[in-house]
């Protein structure tokens, strides 16, 4: 069962915890099943649960998003609201964009032998430093 992260009583810590568990599982199946002939189909069945898992939490997201985005009633318009700041989307957007900024600045470094790096840079500088 899913909740959001914000719902009280439910954190980061409750994150921490269920990989911790996963984890666990894993070590417990290399503990006492590597040697089995069946141990690889034992993985993949728990790594296909996970993902499946992970997948509908997933889509629960998408199909509050799709119930409510875009609409004019002023519930749905709180309902988009209240997900985004939940799951602290501009944070992780933020977050997102900077990554995707170093890693470009870093290729650029590296690749821009022939031309001028301050060409690329400029242009990166355009697009993820914009004003927006």
């Amino acid at each position: 069962f899913w909740r959001p992260l914000s719902q009280e009583g439910i954190g980061l810590d409750a994150v921490n915890d269920g990989l911790l568990i996963e984890s666990s599982v894993y070590q417990l199946l290399k503990r006492y099943c590597r040697d089995q002939p069946y141990y690889l189909n034992l993985i993949e069945l728990f790594l296909q649960s996970s993902y499946q898992t992970e997948l509908g939490q997933t889509l629960d997201l998408f199909q509050i998003n799709l119930e409510n985005y875009g609409k004019k009633d002023p519930e749905k318009i709180n309902r988009v609201k209240a997900l985004y700041e939940e799951q602290d989307l501009k944070a992780v957007y933020q977050s997102y964009e900077e990554n995707s900024y170093q890693k470009i600045v870093a290729l650029i470094d590296q690749h821009a032998v022939r031309l001028p790096a301050r060409i690329f840079l400029d242009l990166a500088d355009k697009i993820y430093k914009r004003q927006k």
